[in-house]
């Protein structure tokens, strides 16, 4: 059992870290000026192909209920489409990956309110803790030495979208996690993330995309 929680702690610290990076990264990659939906399409499709070898060859995906369906259907409109239009945009127009971590880092915070209001979850000592983690990390980012620039309210708009859509997947990760593993979720989310995107790729950047500069930097 202390082994088996130890795993899990471990991987949640893990995955944390590389959400962290990826949200370096992207802000990086948008500084150079490569095009938005490109950039989460192309992410979208190979973690979509990972996952999906590895999740069918271990058999963890499970069939989804035609009940389901809309769930899973509004689950990927929420995370990862919603979510990344609305960070990727935020991020290009604020220009500033510190206001950008300061709005996304408030996740956690609305999430606990909104579980709290919808699920009546009980705040534990472990939120709280959470919480007085999070703060003063966010007020680590607002006292830094560079300035913050509030004059793009559309990007500081559309990052509070994602913030929103983020908390609204976790309230149907919730409702779904009780039926389906996480391989069957995650595996599901990720097709679908890819399927979702495909459309706003090929009206808006595929005429004048480059492949060339598909390389392992923007996956």
């Amino acid at each position: 059992m202390v082994n088996n929680r130890a795993v899990v702690y471990i991987s949640v610290i893990t995955a944390v870290i590389l959400w962290g990076f990826s949200f370096i990264w992207t802000n990086s990659l948008l500084l150079q000026n490569f095009p938005v939906y490109p950039l989460v399409f192309f992410r979208m499709t190979f973690a979509a192909i990972i996952i999906s070898a590895v999740s069918f060859i271990a058999g963890k995906v499970e069939k989804i209920a035609k009940k389901d369906i809309k769930w899973f259907l509004l689950l990927v409109f929420l995370e990862p489409f919603i979510y990344f239009i609305g960070e990727t945009f935020g991020l290009k127009i604020v220009n500033s990956p510190t206001l950008g971590s300061i709005i996304i880092s408030t996740i956690p915070i609305f999430a606990l309110i909104a579980g709290m209001t919808f699920f009546k979850e009980r705040v534990t000592p472990v939120n709280v803790f959470g919480i007085l983690i999070t703060l003063p990390g966010i007020l680590l980012v607002v006292f830094e030495k560079g300035e913050i620039d509030i004059s793009h309210y559309t990007g500081i708009v559309l990052l509070f979208v994602a913030v929103f859509a983020a908390v609204g997947y976790s309230m149907v990760v919730k409702k779904l996690a009780g039926s389906y593993n996480s391989y069957t979720i995650v595996t599901y989310q990720h097709i679908l993330g890819a399927l979702y995107f495909l459309p706003m790729f090929l009206i808006y950047d595929y005429k004048d995309f480059n492949f060339s500069s598909i390389t392992i930097d923007i996956t």
